[in-house]
């Protein structure tokens, strides 16, 4: 992903699936949603869903945040920080209204994992385990 282009690139960089982004922020995907990819537009401060095949398509899939940086799917759901917010937020891969996991975290999300039963949350002071 190049940030400063605004664009999102699969397999030969030449091949851009997104471009025109305000700010590109972090990108998801899971093999259990295989056709679609979901990405962070931090200066619009949305989700959006692309297709991981030709033809490539896209576009805002939840939106009204206020500030998404950290993304991940366990393809049924999508799991993102919110920086100030400084809490974990929950919506379906199809999109809908984001669900609070987490509020009020000791300090901002540097990093997310999921796991069948668990969001894992590095923050710059610990390391948290929440119930998805």
């Amino acid at each position: 992903m190049s940030e400063s282009s605004g664009r999102v690139y699969a397999g030969n960089p030449t091949a851009s699936l997104v471009e025109g982004l305000t700010t590109a922020g972090h990108v998801a995907s899971s093999p259990a949603a295989s056709n679609y990819f979901y990405y962070v537009d931090t200066g619009t401060a949305t989700i959006h869903r692309g297709t991981t095949k030709s033809p490539y398509s896209g576009g805002i899939l939840i939106s009204g945040l206020n500030a998404p940086d950290y993304l991940v799917t366990d393809g049924v759901n999508l799991y993102w920080s919110d920086d100030t917010d400084v809490a974990i937020y929950r919506a379906p891969v199809t999109g809908g209204t984001p669900f609070a996991l987490a509020k009020s975290l000791s300090s901002v999300a540097v990093g997310l994992a999921v796991d069948n039963t668990y969001i894992y949350v590095a923050t710059t002071t610990q390391i948290l385990r929440i119930p998805k």
